[in-house]
Parts: C-alpha cells; structure tokens; sequence
C-alpha cells in the first residue's frame, strides 16, 4: 500500500531527529534557567561590593571624625552599620553587623568587615580592613525584649584621626545626639555621616524597665532607627559617648510587647554603664543595675497595667462628662444622664476599650418640682403626658497618644453630635415618680442609636 502524505511527514521529522540527536539536547539545556549561586558564590558577591562602598560627611563642618560606615560580608547579604573608634585600634558596632561565624572573640574579620571613615576639616579620608573580633555580647535572649548589644573590632592598622571618648557615667533623662550612618542609596553601600538629635527618657511606656541611669537598656525620644544606623555612637553635650544605638527592633517583637498602638519612632540603645571592654574604664566591673534586663514577660504586663490604669482614670472623666451634660433646650436638667457604650458598625465585636464610642443616656428623672411647669398643656391647665424634645446628642471617642516623655495617655475626643429625639411621660414623673422615656438618634446612614426604658425612675438624690 502507498504511504499517506502524512506518515511521510511525521518519518521526515523522526528521521531528522534521530539524525541530529546531538543538537537537541544543547538547545535544551540552554533553555534551562540559571542554577541558584551557591552560599559561596553569595559571600564572593557580597566581599566584592565592599569595594563600591563610600561614605560622606553630611555636614563637613560638623562632622565626627571618629564615626564610620562599616560594611560587612555576609554569606547571603552586604551589611551596613554605623561604627565608631574608641581608640586609634579599636571600633565599636552592634552585634548583628558581624557575620554571624564571626560572633565570638578572636574570629579574624579581615576582608570581610571594612570601616570606611569620611574625609572632614579634621581628618583625611581612610578605609582600613578589620583584624580581629576582640570581645561580643551575648545573643539575646527570647524571655528579653532587648539587652546589651555590641562588639568591639581590632582594625588592621591605627586610624589617623581622633577617637571618641566613652563615659560611664550612666544615662540619665538628658540631651542626647546620635551620629550615624544614613544610606543614600537602596541597593548600594553609599551614603553619609548625619548627626541627629534624641532625647532619653526614664520610666516611658515603650521601656519601663529603664529605671535609673545604670539601666542596661535605654529608650530615646524624637531619632528613629533607619537602615545602616545600627552601632552609632549616642552622645552627650560634651561629645561623649554615653550608648551605642541598637538596630530596629523587629515588627513581630513589637506586636508582642506593645500591640498595634505605636505611634512613635522607636529607638533603644545599649547603655556603656554596663559594657565590658578592653578599653579605659569600659574594663571595670559594671554597676549592680545592669543586671536588670527588659524581660519580655515584665514588659507586657507593666504595658497593660499601665493601660488598664489609664482606662479606669477614663471611664471616670466619661462618667462624669456624661452626668455634667445637659441638652441645649428646654429640656435642660430633666434629666440626669449615666455613660454608655457601643462598639461601631464597622468595628469587631471583641474591640477593646480604644474601639467603642461613649455617650450619655437617661440614668433617672431629676426631681420634677423643678421643671414640670415647663410642660403644662396649651392651656396650663394640666402637665402634658407625653412631651418630645429634640437635641444634639454628643458621641466621644477615647485614643491612645504619647507625650513627650513616651507616656501613654488617653485622650477624649468629640466623634460626634447628631440630632436626636427624646419622648418621656411629664404627667406620669410627676405623679407616680416614673415614666417611659425612648432616644433616637441617627449617626450616619443607618447607623442608629436607641435607649428605652419603660418605667425610669426618679433620682433617689
């Protein structure tokens, strides 16, 4: 039998793929993607771009020339941190800028770690490799929100430019200037020495466990924490290096201490008070206070403490708004008003304290001799049975803000004043010493709020 067009075809292209079975599988391994790089070729990637590194004074004339950028190699990422001379040899940063198998004294950070300082007046340009890791605080531990955090690096070579000095002296609430790194670029290691001003603060909301000046841990006011500012120094009026600053603390950590009301920058820094080093009166033995660590247990609860106290001192002013008010009508002092409460719409039905909104309603008749007359029929034979009055119904809303020593405070605002009608029994007060009484009131659309009673009475005082 003649073969079909078909099978022709279909021998044609076996024939020519049995014949070139050598090109076949090269054009197929070139489609395949590229493999991953490898941990090596990762860390080789990060040591290269050391070389791109560079860093400027943002203020030449005031410049501190012992403030550095520091970049590190680490197995999956350049690093970037702010770090700092103690002496001519000797550099400070926070732990988490030194590749994590290098986190134990004597590892050797040579190309690996490079402290690039900027040129000012004072001091000419310098980038000078790291030697060796001489000493490092603990990893923190998961019971502590925050704790010591540092590292001191042996440099290649002695810096030709004046180191900052360090005091023990302990934080108090005082001034305070950060002098940090300040990326200019998002995917490069470039940018400048910025100092910016803080201020410390004892006993705040966000760090309850600083309680004095040798607390280990201390909070700062009005500086955040930007990439790169990690292990800058925190110094006082007189240039002295009173802490070093932490790096941003993570979002999971913060939901679990203080929950979603954060409403301020955020910065914490390790207190030089309680650091050991190799270096002056960094190597005497630290005050008793610093053994104090911000436990994340003591943290949460002196948080809600603090929250639950605001709370009750709260619902009191409420209460008391709420029996001062009076409509602005003839019905004025009818009534005596009591506070209460609902949770929104457009809120859950668990919300909390911060998420319901207040507002007065009728708690009993104010005594009736004093204002029945008020509703005497057309011709004041007789009191009215049935009265309607309308006014405007004040809505308050509690919010939760921060003063300027990172106090928690609760704060009552007016969320609203909707018209609103009101129907109660004259007749019926004045003579059986109660009587219905039902508020409306429309908030907006259909969000509408309703109280009756069927028999209120009248105040017993």
């Amino acid at each position: 039998m003649k073969p079909s067009r078909l099978s022709t075809i279909l021998g044609l292209a076996l024939l020519s793929a049995s014949g070139c079975g050598k090109a076949a599988p090269a054009q197929i391994q070139q489609e395949l993607p590229d493999p991953a790089p490898t941990q090596a070729q990762a860390l080789s990637d990060s040591i290269r771009q050391m070389d791109t590194a560079s860093v400027f004074c943002k203020d030449e004339n005031n410049c501190v020339p012992g403030a550095a950028l520091l970049v590190a190699a680490h197995a999956d990422r350049l690093e970037r941190c702010t770090g700092f001379l103690v002496s001519n040899r000797i550099l400070m940063t926070h732990r988490d800028c030194i590749p994590a198998e290098l986190r134990h004294p004597g590892a050797a950070c040579s190309n690996r770690i490079r402290a690039l300082f900027p040129a000012s007046p004072l001091a000419r340009a310098e980038t000078i490799d790291c030697d060796r890791v001489l000493s490092i605080s603990d990893s923190l531990d998961p019971a502590n929100i925050a704790d010591l955090d540092y590292v001191f690096l042996s440099l290649k070579t002695a810096a030709a430019r004046k180191p900052l000095k360090v005091s023990t002296d302990g934080v108090d609430t005082m001034e305070l200037n950060v002098v940090r790194f300040e990326p200019t670029s998002v995917t490069e290691p470039i940018g400048k020495i910025a100092t910016v001003k803080c201020k410390s603060v004892l006993r705040s909301s966000l760090l309850p466990s600083y309680t004095d000046s040798n607390s280990p841990v201390i909070s700062l006011v009005g500086c955040d924490t930007p990439a790169g500012s990690g292990g800058a120094p925190v110094v006082d009026a007189s240039g002295q290096v009173r802490a070093l600053l932490q790096p941003p603390i993570s979002g999971s950590t913060l939901g679990f201490v203080y929950g979603p009301q954060i409403l301020d920058p955020l910065a914490f820094a390790t207190n030089l008070t309680c650091v050991e080093g190799p270096i002056g009166d960094l190597s005497k033995t630290p005050p008793a206070g610093c053994l104090v660590k911000p436990n994340r247990a003591s943290f949460l609860n002196a948080y809600l403490q603090n929250i639950a106290s605001l709370e009750s001192e709260t619902r009191v002013l409420l209460s008391e708004k709420s029996k001062q008010w009076q409509p602005d009508s003839e019905f004025a002092n009818v009534i005596r008003w009591k506070l209460a409460s609902r949770i929104p719409p457009n809120k859950s039905l668990t919300s909390s304290f911060l998420d319901a909104q207040y507002f007065p309603v009728p708690d009993c008749f104010n005594d009736p001799e004093g204002w029945y007359r008020r509703f005497r029929t057309l011709f004041g034979l007789e009191v009215k049975h049935h009265e309607t009055v309308k006014f405007n119904l004040p809505i308050w809303q509690v919010s939760l803000t921060r003063n300027s020593a990172l106090q928690n405070q609760l704060s009552i605002n007016l969320a609203g004043y909707p018209a609103t009608t009101l129907d109660f029994e004259p007749k019926a007060v004045r003579h059986y010493n109660s009587g219905k009484v039902s508020l409306s009131t429309t908030v907006s659309g259909s969000d509408t709020i309703e109280f009756k009673a069927d028999s209120l009475p009248r105040c017993s005082n």
